[in-house]
């Protein structure tokens, strides 16, 4: 493939690179991160490429594991927040 213009090599990225463009980067998640998705309510699905999927209680939508455990992360550091904690520096 010939090198394309920078305003198209956005646009035909793959692999990786468009996954982690998009936001959407496989991060491994070990027992205690899919502990926390089904505690959160995720449902883990099948996909037809084979990968565990993980379904939203809030919305159906299926989406990928790391996608899934960034909702949660974002999820529990609001109810801390909302709860009177405060992130401080260590």
């Amino acid at each position: 493939m010939a090198p394309q213009p920078p305003e198209r090599a956005e646009e035909i990225r793959e692999g990786p690179a468009k996954e982690e463009a998009s936001g959407l980067s496989e991060r491994h998640i070990d027992a205690e991160g899919e502990r926390r998705l089904i505690e959160a309510g995720f449902l883990p699905e099948a996909s037809h490429v084979g990968k565990r999927r993980w379904k939203d209680p809030d919305t159906g939508r299926s989406m990928p594991r790391g996608a899934a455990l960034d909702k949660v992360e974002r999820r529990e550091e609001q109810e801390l927040e909302d709860a009177g904690w405060e992130q401080v520096e260590v």
